[in-house]
């Protein structure tokens, strides 16, 4: 299969699986894996066809029970393996999947380590979005949060550290300004 039908494949089968859900301002879940392989190619600076496609599949583990094993039949060890290290036990409450995302953040590979500042800026982004009178809590959870892991993540892409830096400070801008 070559680079572009890998991407592509991931986009098809990352649309099907989170098929019918929503983020939290609205839109179709799928456009947030979409997002993030975009910010990868723009400021990752990345044209890796695994990178990108783990990137549209870094949410199928956790969100829509999607094995390892499928992705692994389906997209290879590699892209399973980036897959995994992303996802989080959605077993556990909210607050002890962040502690825990936080510790396995400086042991990540240094590919994970992109899709996470990705995932981040997307995540806040959206967060950006939402009436602040009915998110002001999660917005500053989130924020605090990110400025929790984002040591961890440093080192890899400058580009990518600096749109998230970026992001939160307009987080923080919003949050101050009300």
């Amino acid at each position: 299969m070559n680079e572009i039908a890998k991407i592509l494949h991931a986009a098809n089968f990352a649309a099907k699986k989170h098929s019918g859900q929503k983020r939290k301002n609205g839109e179709p879940y799928i456009n947030h894996p979409i997002e993030v392989a975009f910010l990868l190619t723009v400021y990752g600076e990345t044209d890796d066809a695994e990178i990108i496609a783990a990137a549209l599949l870094h949410d199928v583990i956790e969100h829509c029970g999607v094995s390892y094993e499928e992705i692994s039949l389906n997209f290879g060890k590699e892209i399973a393996g980036l897959v995994l290290e992303l996802s989080d036990d959605k077993s556990l409450p909210e607050d002890e999947r962040r502690k825990m995302q936080t510790i396995a953040a400086r042991s990540l590979s240094e590919n994970a380590k992109i899709i996470r500042l990705a995932d981040k800026i997307s995540n806040l982004s959206e967060l950006l979005t939402l009436p602040l009178a009915e998110n002001r809590s999660a917005l500053s959870r989130y924020a605090d949060w990110v400025e929790e892991i984002l040591p961890a993540l440093s080192g890899i892409s400058g580009q990518l550290e600096s749109a998230l830096i970026k992001t939160l400070e307009e987080a923080r801008r919003k949050l101050k300004n009300g």
